[in-house]
């Protein structure tokens, strides 16, 4: 019987946390049960600057990132009466310097498996990173097994990241701050998010705004490489200043797509390709526009439940395939020296 894995992510749009009861045949997925919950605004408000909070302070937020994802997941599980074998919990990334070593997911896994009473595996990018690897993007391993019709997969969550397999080779990389600066606009004017990309589509674009970002060294970088959330605010955000919130949004609607078009021309080889859409972004119409109109490629979106909940399904699958022993972080994607099993378990002791 195949076993029953509960994958949650808690992005860096702060948008919620995604939850997906999921089981596997081979290459074949099925989500048994999905379902979002929305970040309590005592956690949201911390995690929107985790790094300005003293050494006491942050260990508090990881202890109550843990209780959150805890008792979100025992009370998910409850309600869908649905047997499950391990939870896999990404915890919620504060720090990814992986030049320097260093990739902090928060939300504590040993308290995850004490209140659940469920094996619960946690910690997953810093093996790749002490193997040379930047410990993402990890989700080119669903990219390549799971949905092989599409060579090309774009995820635009709080960052969007894109991942070309041909040929059972993988290569992925961070394309551009994506939902965490759009959303953190549209909050200016009163909204969670800037729905359909309605207030983008008003806008133009801020010739200033578009030179400075245009500047930044990351952009020609070559793969593998990986954005952190505090670089985004401090280094990429920061140049919004003075600038129509409507004009900022579209000037960063329109640059994620030119510079996803420039990515693609340079490391997609020459033929006929299709595109996967997920993430938040996938429901932001005028982005999609954005992006159609850059690219050389057929761009495919996918049903909302995949779309919504694929980073889920990915942390479900990487537990998946440390359960069977078999490799869940690909190396030729990430820039590590070899593919590994990734991840630290906490024994669960028994049903609480």
């Amino acid at each position: 019987m195949a076993a029953k894995i509960l994958g949650m992510m808690s992005g860096s749009s702060l948008d919620g946390l995604d939850l997906a009861i999921c089981e596997f045949e081979g290459t074949q997925y099925k989500f048994l049960a999905t379902d979002q919950i929305l970040l309590p605004e005592s956690i949201k408000t911390r995690l929107s600057d985790p790094l300005g909070l003293s050494s006491k302070a942050l260990l508090m937020l990881s202890s109550d990132v843990g209780m959150f994802l805890a008792e979100s997941s025992r009370d998910f599980i409850i309600e869908t009466d649905i047997p499950v074998d391990l939870i896999v919990s990404h915890g919620h990334t504060i720090y990814h310097q992986p030049e320097s070593n260093l990739s902090c997911q928060i939300g504590n896994g040993g308290i995850i498996a004490s209140l659940t009473g469920i094996d619960t595996l946690c910690d997953l990018r810093i093996q790749d990173i002490a193997n040379g690897g930047q410990g993402a993007p990890l989700a080119s391993l669903i990219d390549l097994n799971l949905f092989k019709d599409c060579s090309v997969k774009l995820n635009l969550g709080g960052i969007a990241n894109v991942s070309i397999s041909i040929n059972d080779h993988v290569r992925s990389w961070d394309v551009s701050p994506c939902n965490q600066v759009l959303n953190q606009l549209a909050s200016f004017k009163g909204y969670e998010y800037d729905e359909g990309g309605g207030l983008a589509r008003m806008g133009n674009i801020d010739e200033g705004l578009w030179n400075i970002w245009k500047s930044i060294p990351f952009f020609e970088m070559s793969p593998p490489k990986s954005l952190d959330n505090y670089w985004v605010k401090n280094d990429f955000f920061s140049a919004v200043k003075d600038v129509k919130i409507e004009d900022a949004l579209h000037t960063m609607c329109r640059f994620l797509a030119d510079t996803l078009s420039k990515d693609l021309k340079k490391y997609l080889p020459q033929g006929n390709h299709k595109m996967l859409i997920t993430g938040g972004g996938a429901h932001n119409q005028f982005l999609l526009e954005c992006i159609s109109e850059k690219v050389d490629v057929e761009v495919v979106v996918p049903e909302d439940e995949v779309i919504d909940y694929k980073e889920a399904l990915l942390m479900s699958y990487m537990g998946h395939r440390y359960l069977k022993g078999q490799v869940n972080v690909i190396a030729s994607a990430t820039g590590g020296d070899k593919d590994i099993i990734a991840g630290a378990l906490y024994k669960g002791n028994g049903k609480q």
